[in-house]
Formats: structure tokens, sequence, C-alpha cells
């Protein structure tokens, strides 16, 4: 049988099971399934393969009942729902935290390195920092090089985690240096880790009118009028300058500080 704790999208579970089902009985349908659940349309189940409809409390119990799903199973699908239907970005880490609980789920299913590199927003400072920084094991100092500074046991913990990530590694002269690689995740965690480390460096840009003089930091406001055209045109130059600040980093040869750079632009009225 389809193993649930191999799944970190609840609907792909359920494709695969009818799937394996149907491989095993061609009489197997949607109709068949939705007959063991209560449904008096066969389309619902149709609907939530298709993610046009959402799972109720009481439907999840009759699904892993007719998933004949048992103890730990039931829990992790229950929780896996809540999560790929999450309306909130809490209630999304929420239930994410709930799927770390368990015992049998891989780590790599679930995301949960990269889902802890999002969440700290020193771990890519420190490989921003480890270009030009000298660092092989004085976790003291790497920590006093950050602005907010970070206590040495949380730049250790960093180390580890970008290490294992592969985003770093140590080069001949015993240094730490960073790597080519690209940090990946899934649909299905990408934006609830970009949320949280998009929140996490709001959160210190709102710290640094305070901490930084204005010579340090660049920071500005604007309440502008848009159509929707004009907005999305808004978009792409907002890309464009951010390709832009890239290219000036990657140009750039004496490199001896590094910046966390926000755009942000959001609606302010109704439409």
């Amino acid at each position: 049988m389809t193993d649930i704790f191999r799944y970190n999208n609840y609907r792909q579970f359920l494709k695969d099971f009818y799937e394996e089902q149907k491989a095993l009985d061609k009489k197997y349908s949607h109709r068949f399934f939705a007959d063991k659940i209560g449904l008096n349309s066969t389309g619902f189940f149709s609907d939530v393969l298709k993610g046009k409809r959402n799972l109720t409390p009481a439907l999840i119990l009759k699904f892993a009942n007719a998933l004949k799903l048992k103890n730990d199973e039931q829990d992790y699908f229950e929780n896996l729902v809540h999560f790929n239907q999450a309306g909130t970005h809490e209630e999304k880490n929420s239930y994410y935290n709930k799927l770390l609980a368990f015992k049998k789920v891989s780590v790599d299913i679930i995301g949960k390195d990269q889902y802890e590199f999002y969440k700290e927003w020193y771990y890519s400072a420190i490989r921003e920092l480890l270009f030009f920084y000298d660092f092989k094991d004085d976790y003291a100092a790497l920590a006093k090089k950050l602005n907010p500074t970070i206590r040495p046991e949380l730049a250790k913990k960093a180390i580890l985690i970008l290490e294992k990530l592969g985003l770093i590694k140590q080069n001949e002269n015993g240094y730490y240096r960073q790597t080519s690689a690209l940090i990946s995740t899934g649909e299905e965690f990408k934006s609830m880790n970009v949320c949280n480390f998009q929140t996490s460096t709001i959160e210190l840009a709102k710290e640094a009118l305070s901490r930084h003089p204005r010579e340090h930091r660049d920071i500005s406001t604007l309440t502008l009028t848009f159509s929707e055209d004009s907005f999305e045109q808004a978009k792409l130059e907002l890309d464009a300058l951010r390709k832009r600040l890239l290219g000036l980093a990657e140009k750039d040869n004496k490199v001896d500080r590094v910046y966390q750079v926000n755009l942000q632009a959001y609606p302010l009225s109704k439409f």
C-alpha cells in the first residue's frame, strides 16, 4: 500500500492511492471511493484531487477510514491535510511543526533543513559573510561579525546547517567558503519558507531605523496610486532593479560587509 509518510501533499497521496487501487481492480472508480465515504457526488473526489475543493474536518476522518489508515498514519494524514490547506502563514508553520514530530517521516520529504535555513536570517548572512571573511573555528568571533550579533552556539549551528546543505565547505587552507550550490525546496514548502525568511528580515529592517546611522542604511517609503496595469509594470521595474543589484554585487571585488536589501510593495486600498 502507498506509504503516507512519503508524502508532503495529501492530494498527491490520494492520486497515487487511487491509481494503485485502480491497477489492482479495473472496476475501482471515483464513484466507488465516493460511496465508501458516503458522498453523493462523485465529482467531489475529482475536485479534491485537482485542488478545487478542500476536505472538512469531518471528511478528513472519513477519508482516513476509507484509506484504511491506522494510528500514526491517520494522525499524519490529518495534519498533512491541515498543512496543505492552511489559510494563514501562522497555521502553516503550526501544522508543519506537528509534521516534524512524526518519527517515520523522512527529513527530505518535509524539508526540515531547508525550513530551518529560511527560518533564521543569520544563516544566509553568514553564508554571504564567508565570501570574504576568513573563518575556521572561532565561533565567538564569527558571531560578533554579524549586526546584530548572535550567540556563538548559534553561529556554530549555522555553520553545521550550511555545511550539511552543501552551501559552504572548507577549502585547502581550512577556511569555510561559499559553494555555488543553491538551496532547493518543494512547492509545498517554498511559500512558507520564503515567508518565514521575509518576516525575519522585515523585523530587522524595522530595527535598522534605530540601530544604524543614516549613512549606513537606505530606507525609504512611497505611497502611490496604481491601476492593475501600472502595478504590473511596477513589479517589472522592481524585478529589473533586483537583477541590477545582483549584477553589481557579483562584479564587486572589494566586498567587506553584508547587506540585507528588502524591496516591498503592497496595496493600501481595496480593488
